[in-house]
């Protein structure tokens, strides 16, 4: 999993910052900048819905309560600084969201979108908004296929940590007795035969 995290993490970071900068150099732009920094709608922070979407996106990016931090922290050392831990990738996980931020509303601006007229879900800026931005760039096919392979590598990495959660808990019962890749084999098994449904 470590060796595979380089790959399935190291692509999305490039591509943010490679969406960024053409998104960024759109013709107007700056109008979805200004949206993004510029403009304070205190009312909105006033309901609770904002609140809502907030907190879901940091526990769905994060992870919070999934169980594979906990299962990563197991392969610690015994005086791992775990406060320091929690603060980086806290720290990380929002640095990359902001700079995410940049890169949906400089296509935004771009695209004359009105976040009151649309919602922009992760679907919509996912399968729609991005999108659109990649057509608008040289060599289109190229960056669609690299984005959307993007994508498939950022779902093949959460699959990967829920994988690990599961196995290392399994592994601290009595199953522990069994081979770790027979254990994992089954996992994965159980997933995919479960999958088939959908």
């Amino acid at each position: 999993t470590g060796r595979a995290v380089y790959i399935t993490m190291g692509l999305p970071i490039v591509m943010i910052f490679i969406l960024m900068g053409r998104s960024l150099s759109l013709p107007n732009a700056i109008k979805g900048v200004k949206m993004y920094f510029a403009e304070w709608h205190g009312e909105k922070l006033a309901g609770g819905q904002i609140w809502q979407g907030a907190c879901g996106q940091i526990f769905f990016s994060i992870g919070v309560g999934f169980g594979y931090f906990t299962s990563y922290a197991s392969y610690n050392t015994k005086y791992a600084n775990a406060v320091q831990d929690a603060f980086i990738i806290g720290f990380s996980n929002s640095l990359y969201e902001v700079l995410a931020g940049f890169a949906v509303f400089g296509i935004v601006g771009f695209l004359d979108l009105k976040p009151d007229e649309t919602t922009l879900s992760t679907f919509t800026v996912g399968f729609l908004t991005y999108p659109l931005a990649l057509a608008e760039m040289p060599g289109a096919n190229v960056w669609a296929v690299l984005f959307f392979l993007t994508l498939a590598l950022l779902g093949l990495s959460s699959a990967f940590a829920l994988t690990e959660g599961m196995v290392t808990l399994l592994y601290d019962t009595p199953l522990k007795k069994l081979p770790r890749p027979a254990v994992t084999g089954g996992v994965v098994l159980i997933s995919f035969l479960l999958s088939l449904m959908y």
